[in-house]
């Protein structure tokens, strides 16, 4: 299959509709756009060695990403697929290679690329801008259209807040973008928040941060409904910002136990390698070294512990999940069960949303407690590493008098 000449035709199909079904609203998602997400995608493909088929497969999904904007902008994402299917169906493109873009399509509005590299790379297309040197140009073009779209005006503060919160609860995937655009990405963060520092958000408008699409504002008729919703996206943003906290004290925590574990195990290999074989004409430095030793090597232990994993096998008797006994949201409670059984717990858990919730709880809760075991061993090595090297070098400074005097 040349796929070459099929991605050639895909363009001017593309370009082709767009003219066609030209919407002077969409100042931002429109051909320059589009063309700029592939050219984007292209770089990635080259970055990540893609093969014709997968690099054919990203670049004709690329192209496809934004043209449901030009027939139904209220959802994109399904009217893209749509639209996917019925022309390259008319192109004569193999079944597989059109479910895999149609699967790509999806992609960045469940941000579930399931380790297709395609699928990962378009993710990463769809929200190239965030590390762009042109990122308040693309922001102000994205909100007009989305006041446009909506035929409501936006706050910038409310704007810049949501952009805060998108851009801190999004990632890339792909090693190109995470060498090459996610340093601008920070900066242009950093760049909003001295603009905004604590983005406040109406409740009702958080949900839309999560979305690498613009949220639609509803009209004034669905006010009702969307005060009925709004429990619900409280509590899941809830969720969604403790447990990202709880990861990042984790991994804050494991980073200061690889610092002691470094230092300590630095010191110890210079007192063997140096002190210890001139013990016998300096004896009088025996007990502080023998002192500094115990020092390093205990900090090195409780480091260790801090960061040591540790995996309860958990047996499970019935087809019912009880949530008061098992949290089935941390993967050291299900490693060991057969996919079946696995996937029976998780449907009959996602059915009840008490139960859901609850194993939600259970999890953070647990995350917390081994986040307090974490920094409790953690403070003990530092504890014992800063009193210990305090008295060592006393004891080193007593002795080195004493063999003085000597």
């Amino acid at each position: 299959m040349n796929y070459e000449q099929l991605l050639q035709q895909v363009e001017f199909l593309i370009s082709k509709y767009m003219r066609k079904h030209a919407d002077p609203r969409l100042v931002f998602h429109n051909f320059a756009y589009t063309t700029n997400k592939v050219a984007v995608a292209s770089r990635i493909a080259d970055h990540e060695q893609l093969d014709e088929q997968n690099r054919f497969i990203l670049l004709t999904a690329t192209w496809f990403s934004d043209l449901g904007y030009y027939k139904n902008p209220k959802d994109p994402d399904l009217t893209g697929v749509h639209l996917a299917d019925k022309f390259l169906k008319d192109l004569g493109i193999e079944p597989a290679d059109l479910e895999s873009i149609k699967s790509c399509l999806l992609a960045p509005a469940s941000f579930q690329p399931a380790g297709s590299k395609p699928a990962e790379a378009l993710c990463d297309t769809a929200t190239f801008i965030y590390g762009m040197p042109e990122f308040k140009a693309y922001s102000k073009l994205w909100r007009t259209e989305e006041a446009l779209l909506s035929e409501k005006e936006f706050d910038a503060a409310n704007w810049i807040g949501r952009m805060i919160i998108r851009m801190e609860q999004h990632h890339f995937y792909t090693d190109y973008c995470k060498t090459v655009l996610q340093p601008t990405k920070e900066k242009n963060l950093k760049k909003l928040r001295k603009i905004q520092p604590m983005p406040i958000l109406p409740a009702a408008s958080l949900d839309a941060t999560f979305s690498s699409r613009p949220e639609e504002v509803k009209p004034a008729k669905d006010k009702q409904q969307s005060k009925g919703d709004l429990p619900d996206r409280t509590i899941e943003t809830m969720f969604r910002t403790t447990s990202a906290n709880s990861q990042r004290l984790s991994s804050q925590a494991d980073a200061k136990a690889h610092i002691m574990i470094s230092v300590n195990t630095i010191i110890v290999s210079l007192i063997l390698g140096i002190v210890v074989r001139k013990i016998d004409s300096y004896k009088a430095l025996a007990i502080p070294t023998g002192l500094l030793l115990a020092v390093n090597l205990t900090t090195i232990i409780f480091a260790i512990l801090a960061t040591r994993p540790n995996v309860k096998k958990i047996t499970f008797s019935g087809s019912t999940l009880e949530p008061e006994k098992t949290n089935m949201l941390f993967f050291g409670n299900f490693f060991s069960l057969h996919f079946d059984e696995y996937s029976e717990h998780m449907l009959h858990l996602m059915t009840d949303k008490k139960q859901l919730y609850l194993q939600l709880l259970r999890n953070l809760y647990e995350q917390g407690v081994v986040l307090a075991k974490k920094y409790r061993m953690l403070k003990i090595s530092y504890n014992v590493f800063m009193f210990g090297l305090v008295i060592s070098v006393i004891a080193f400074l007593i002795a080195s008098k004493y063999f003085d005097a000597v």
